[in-house]
């Protein structure tokens, strides 16, 4: 994008190509040649038909045109504290955030996964790891996870990435996933370098009993 504009457009046809948006009050008002760019049409709710150039902007054409400003608003606050910030723990992000902003506003559903994993990258290790539901959240909603979950490995202890506040079973659920989505080399090391780590001992434990039980046949009549 190279500028954004708001201001009516009448006889100015000229100007468009300089901008990469334009709002104006009515479609009269609008450069000409509108078979020449696309047009959204909040008043009769008019939405063109366009091919996504990335996951970002394909969230962003569905929440435009679905009115969930609100989603918008906490995923680009997100990002934004994201940039700014060179810290790595989770409180000092925080900290650079509108005070309004909260971790449990953002949208976990899949085009806001994909959306914030495009445009964050490695970064977004640092709003998941503390969050074993939101850890969980993006990996299932991730139509290919793999990069996310070893990047989450190599950024975090097993106790670390879960969080202090999470429940046996978000912990089991979440480094059950971890095991499934991140690369068995990288897993396998993980494993062996945090061995002594509580989380993931008792989750080791559970998962040998299990794997025990039914190995001896599960339960009989």
């Amino acid at each position: 994008m190279r500028l954004t504009f708001s201001t009516h457009f009448y006889e100015s046809h000229h100007l468009r190509s300089l901008f990469a948006f334009a709002a104006v009050k009515s479609r009269a008002e609008a450069p000409s040649k509108q078979d020449e760019y696309a047009v959204f049409d909040f008043d009769y709710g008019e939405w063109p038909q366009l091919a996504p150039a990335s996951d970002y902007a394909g969230w962003l054409a569905e929440c435009v045109q679905a009115e969930r400003w609100e989603e918008v608003a906490a995923l680009n606050a997100a990002l934004n504290g994201l940039r700014s910030s060179t810290h790595t723990a989770e409180d000092n992000l925080s900290a650079t955030e509108p005070p309004d902003w909260r971790k449990d506003s953002l949208p976990v559903n899949a085009r806001a996964c994909a959306a914030l994993w495009e445009r964050a990258d490695t970064s977004l290790t640092r709003l998941l790891i503390g969050d074993a539901q939101m850890v969980t959240a993006f990996l299932r909603q991730l139509s290919a996870p793999r990069p996310l979950a070893d990047v989450l490995l190599a950024d975090a202890s097993p106790s670390q990435l879960c969080g202090a506040s999470a429940t046996p079973e978000m912990t089991d659920a979440c480094l059950s996933l971890l095991r499934t989505t991140a690369t068995r080399k990288l897993w396998r090391a993980w494993v062996s370098r945090w061995k002594e780590d509580e989380a993931l001992a008792r989750f080791l434990q559970n998962t040998q009993v299990w794997w025990q039980f039914w190995r001896r046949g599960g339960l009989r009549a």
